[in-house]
């Protein structure tokens, strides 16, 4: 039972959820080249990224199992507009960078934390999900 590569990836974290995805199906797999991208990423394009690697025999339900997943909107759709092109935003305190620093530096947390929401890239609109 001969293995193939199924895709490359240059990070370890989108190998890594695609190997989850597979294994998770009952499908087996495993990640070639891991160690070498993830300690020295200048390889990356040299040694040809992460590899995933499945037998021969589940090339074909695995390549549609990952892909039915490349291709889903994953933005929410805005309330006022109906547009999904939003994006993840975040609020920062109005405070300086100094202030913020000194107040990591004295408490054990930060009281003035950001806050994350999505915005409308068409009516510019702020909300949450």
């Amino acid at each position: 039972m001969p293995l193939v590569s199924i895709r490359s990836y240059d990070n370890y974290f989108d190998a890594a959820l695609a190997q989850g995805v597979l294994e998770s199906a009952g499908i087996d797999c495993f990640l070639q080249d891991v160690h070498s991208v993830t300690i020295n990423p200048v390889l990356t394009n040299a040694i040809g990224g992460i590899k995933l690697r499945v037998r021969s025999e589940d090339y074909e339900q695995a390549s549609n199992l990952l892909s039915s997943g490349e291709n889903k909107d994953v933005h929410p759709q805005c309330p006022d507009c109906g547009s999904v092109n939003t994006s993840l935003s975040v609020d920062l305190p109005s405070k300086t960078w100094f202030s913020l620093l000194l107040e990591a530096l004295t408490s054990s947390s930060l009281s003035s934390k950001g806050q994350l929401h999505y915005q409308c890239n068409e009516c510019k609109v702020k909300f949450r999900d």
